[in-house]
C-alpha cells in the first residue's frame, strides 16, 4: 500500500484534519482472509490519497500503522487496518447471508462526527459484507438540500469551502459518496471495505439527519435497505476563514 499521499501543508490546517476518536465498531473477523486483506490494501491506497485531497489526510501514527500491517498474516492485517480505519468512519453497513441491511452509528457521540459550517467534513463509511454482494452502494438523505439528495456520487473529494445556497429549516446539509476515478462507491464483494462520503453543514446549532444506504443500480426490495439517525452539532467557521 502506497504512503505518498500524505497531508501537505494545506491540508494540515484543515479543520477536520484530526482524527475522532476511536468509534465503537467491531473488529470484523474475516472468514476469507486472503481476498479481505487483498481488497482493504487496495482500500487504503484509495482511502490515503482521497482523504488527504479532501483536506482530512490519515494521520502519521495512522498511516505508520497501516505501513505496518504489510508484514502481519492475513488474518491478522484485516483486524489491524480495521482497527486504524474505523477511526474515521461515520456509520457500518452491514449486510448479512441474504444482504439485508442494517446500519449503525460509528459512535454515539456527535463529537466525534465534527461539521464546520459551509466546510467539507470527510468521513469513511465501514461495509461488513457476509453476502459479497457487488455493485453501487449508494446514500440518500431527505435532510439534504434538494438536488444534492439524489445525484450524490462524484468523481473526486471536495475541499475547503462548500457554496451556501437558499434551503429551508429541515434541509440543512450538502452530501456527496466520492465514486470513480478517484475511488468505487461499489461493493467488491469482499467481507470488509470502505467507501468515502462527505458532508457540507449549512447551519449551525444541533442538527439531526437520517441517511440510507441501499444497493443502486436497480430495483430495491425491502429489508435491502437501511437507514441510521445521527445527531451532528455543526459550528460556526472561524472568522476570517
Amino acid at each position: 500500500m502506497s504512503l505518498a499521499a500524505g497531508a501537505g501543508p494545506a491540508a494540515a490546517r484543515d479543520l477536520a484534519a484530526a482524527p475522532s476518536p476511536a468509534p465503537q465498531l467491531a473488529i470484523e473477523v474475516a472468514r476469507e482472509p486472503r481476498p479481505a486483506r487483498e481488497r482493504l490494501s487496495a482500500n487504503v491506497a484509495e482511502i490515503l490519497k482521497v482523504m488527504a485531497e479532501a483536506g482530512r489526510p490519515i494521520s502519521e501514527a495512522d498511516r505508520a500503522a497501516l505501513a505496518a500491517a504489510d508484514a502481519l498474516p492475513d488474518a491478522d492485517a484485516v483486524g489491524r487496518i480495521q482497527e486504524v480505519l474505523n477511526r474515521y468512519a461515520l456509520a457500518e453497513v452491514h449486510l448479512d447471508d441474504e444482504a439485508w441491511f442494517s446500519v449503525a452509528p460509528a459512535s454515539k457521540d456527535p463529537a466525534d462526527r465534527p461539521l464546520v459550517q459551509r466546510r467539507w467534513s470527510t468521513f469513511l463509511v465501514k461495509v461488513h459484507n457476509e453476502a459479497r454482494v457487488t455493485g453501487p452502494l449508494e446514500v440518500r438523505s431527505i435532510q439534504a438540500v434538494e438536488g444534492t439528495s439524489r445525484d450524490v456520487v462524484v468523481s473526486k473529494p471536495s475541499s475547503g469551502a462548500c457554496e451556501d445556497e437558499p434551503h429551508g429549516w429541515a434541509q440543512w446539509f450538502r452530501l456527496q459518496m466520492i465514486g470513480q476515478p478517484a475511488m468505487p462507491a461499489r461493493l467488491w464483494g469482499t467481507e470488509v471495505e470502505y467507501l468515502v462520503v462527505q458532508l457540507c453543514s449549512l447551519d449551525v446549532g444541533d442538527r439531526a439527519a437520517e441517511l440510507t444506504f441501499y444497493l443502486g443500480g436497480g430495483q430495491v426490495s425491502q429489508g435491502h435497505y437501511g437507514a441510521v439517525s445521527l445527531l451532528f452539532r455543526p459550528t460556526a467557521m472561524p472568522v476570517g476563514q
